[in-house]
């Protein structure tokens, strides 16, 4: 246990008096974080409530949090305070004197001596408070991933039935499928009304779920979790695949056997398509190992009967000097092409979405170094200066 004593004198600054405060300070980082405790003394009375507490507690814990770059509140576990104040003027809030309510004259403002203090004994014992501040990190990130199993046990319904999910963790706008054989049901992610209007009336209901989104989604694998759950988008998604998030998941029992994204083919569908991959890569990346996630490949032109699609040798397959119908996106599609080329199993391109290349990926949709540095090695832009 590391237990470290110091005497400051303060002087008021709310006062026209020349008289100091004296305080004696003994704190200590208890191994166990289960430890915490604020005790101490004034003017020789026990008072183990009051601003002589609150005034020290506050300047240790915000040290911590400035020396030691602490980005979380979780400061008190582990941290034990005894107190002494020594004033000529003091107030309690009430006659049996448990709690100081003021020191007169004193101000938070004036215990820059402590905070000196303070400062000094965390330099000149680094390297054993640097232990402590490690479990502190350890304990708050433990704290967090609780909180985040909490909310997404809100949103949705893992349960052991036969596929089974409260409509209450679902979506309005989800239009689901009926069959009870999960596994044989797909989710189609769609953009926007119009591409979700005709694949809607392609699809077969009993085994094709619907769930259209609102425009371009957030990139969410720049989020935290408290960000990913404020975006109705993201939590919509979460909510419908209803298997959770990598900290808490269970696959053994999915709303769909398949996850299958469809966009338009041209850079505005890429870009959707890579953000709800970038989602799911990030935040649900065992849905990946489970095989369960799909791109649809949407046509391009059809020609005699025959679609074409990105992924073709278009100047091969297309003859120009035929007539020839283009496609501008999915909302273009009539209730046959919609089935020929994202419902119908013989005919639709799917490409199954796997691991390899993941983080570079990501790191692409996180970094716009890296989208730089691909769009010039792409030749989409210049980069005449090297840098």
């Amino acid at each position: 246990m590391l237990k470290y004593n110091f005497r400051a004198d303060v002087t008021p600054s709310d006062t026209e008096k020349n008289e100091k405060v004296e305080f004696h300070v003994s704190f200590e980082f208890s191994e166990d974080l289960s430890d915490r405790l604020s005790k101490g003394c004034v003017n020789s009375l026990v008072v183990n409530r009051g601003i002589h507490i609150s005034f020290v507690e506050t300047i240790l814990k915000n040290s911590l949090k400035d020396k030691y770059k602490i980005y979380h509140n979780h400061l008190s576990p582990g941290l034990l305070v005894f107190i002494t104040c020594v004033a000529p003027e003091v107030d309690f809030s009430s006659q049996t004197k448990e709690n100081l309510r003021k020191v007169h004259g004193l101000k938070p403002v004036d215990m820059e001596q402590i905070r000196k203090k303070v400062y000094q004994i965390f330099k000149e014992n680094d390297e054993e408070i640097k232990l402590h501040v490690d479990k502190l990190n350890e304990y708050a990130s433990a704290m967090e991933n609780i909180k985040v199993i909490d909310k997404v046990k809100s949103m949705v319904n893992i349960s052991k039935g036969e596929g089974d999910r409260s409509r209450s963790f679902l979506p309005n706008k989800l239009r689901d499928a009926s069959s009870k054989k999960r596994t044989d049901c797909e989710l189609l992610i769609v953009e926007g009304d119009s591409a979700g209007g005709i694949i809607l009336q392609a699809r077969d209901p009993k085994f094709h779920a619907l769930l259209p989104l609102r425009g371009v989604p957030v990139n969410a694998a720049n989020l935290n979790y408290e960000n990913l759950f404020d975006n109705e988008e993201m939590k919509d998604l979460i909510s419908t695949i209803g298997l959770g998030i990598n900290e808490y998941h269970d696959t053994s029992n999915p709303r769909y056997g398949k996850v299958i994204i469809c966009a338009d083919s041209d850079p505005d569908g890429a870009n959707i398509s890579s953000l709800v991959l970038g989602a799911i890569a990030k935040h649900m990346t065992f849905l990946i190992d489970e095989e369960m996630v799909y791109v649809a490949e949407g046509p391009l032109y059809q020609q005699d009967g025959k679609y074409i699609y990105p992924s073709d040798n278009i100047e091969e397959k297309l003859n120009r000097e035929n007539p020839f119908k283009r496609f501008k996106g999915l909302g273009e599609l009539n209730v046959d092409d919609a089935d020929n080329c994202f419902i119908n199993k013989d005919q639709r391109r799917l490409l199954r979405i796997t691991r390899d290349n993941i983080d570079e990926a990501l790191l692409i949709l996180i970094s716009s170094g890296h989208k730089r540095k691909l769009m010039v090695e792409s030749g989409i832009i210049t980069n005449p200066y090297g840098v």
